[in-house]
């Protein structure tokens, strides 16, 4: 994000925050950078961890076919899939990933990078992977309902 839409949200947070009366953060990090940046008086600042219930993952073997499917790729073929859920948006660094699975694949092609998600970025996302000659280790897996159910599915 630019330095001026980073300075722009803090200022609006600080000039918001003298008409709040709390102001509810969701973890001790967020806490300490509104007290770092004097967003407003600390005694204002209460921190509530966001709760999730217990998640449902599929099994890895499950969520490795399902994914995989797609490419009619068989899950046993790669040593290891390596991946992430993300919208294809520029600041989401998805070129950095191609850039490093371009370099990754040159010393072991029995790697599969995965991406469950979409946006606006999927055809340059796509030409680059295809630029990179990447196509049967680079996958673009769509957007899936329940996406992180997904994410045994990757190593790392």
């Amino acid at each position: 994000m630019p330095g001026w839409q980073k300075w722009s949200y803090k200022f609006a947070e600080k000039f918001s925050g003298r008409f709040k009366d709390k102001l509810i953060c969701v973890s001790e990090f967020d806490r300490s950078t509104g007290i770092k940046n004097r967003i407003v008086p600390t005694e204002k600042l209460i921190t509530i961890h966001n709760g999730i219930a217990q998640p449902n993952f599929l099994s890895l073997e499950q969520a490795r076919n399902e994914l995989l499917a797609t490419y009619q790729l068989p899950a046993t073929s790669y040593h290891l899939i390596i991946g992430t859920i993300a919208n294809f948006y520029p600041t989401k660094g998805l070129g950095y990933l191609i850039e490093a699975a371009k370099l990754v694949c040159e010393k072991n092609d029995k790697i599969i990078f995965g991406v469950i998600g979409d946006g606006p970025n999927k055809s340059k996302l796509t030409a680059e992977i295809k630029n990179q000659q990447l196509e049967k280790n680079f996958l673009l897996l769509g957007s899936k309902q329940n996406a992180w159910r997904y994410l045994k599915a990757f190593d790392f």
